[in-house]
């Protein structure tokens, strides 16, 4: 969301930089200085995204969830969450809850 991109960006760069010294990728989040509709539909579009997550009104979530690819969508103030295989999942749930 063009409101949070100094937060999101930061959020990017801590997985990232867990991820490089993991010994993952070095880039395997990537979010945009500039968001426009234009620039999410590029995103939608291109061959190597893998995944879209996004945040925001009904027509930005809808246009996501209905890309043909992999999403995660969740309108205004309904932030997305991950939870992975790895996860102790009655503690990701309190933890989710309280956030």
């Amino acid at each position: 969301h063009p409101n949070a991109i100094a937060t999101s960006n930061y959020a990017v760069d801590l997985v990232n930089r867990a991820s490089k010294s993991a010994g993952g990728p070095e880039v395997l989040v990537a979010s945009m200085d500039k968001p426009t509709m234009e620039s999410a539909a590029i995103m939608q579009s291109h061959p190597l995204v893998r995944l879209l997550v996004c945040t925001g009104g009904p027509g930005v979530v809808r246009a996501v969830l209905s890309s043909g690819k992999k999403a995660i969508g969740a309108g205004a103030g309904n932030p997305p969450v991950i939870v992975d295989d790895t996860a102790d999942i009655k503690k990701a749930g309190k933890d989710i809850i309280d956030g």
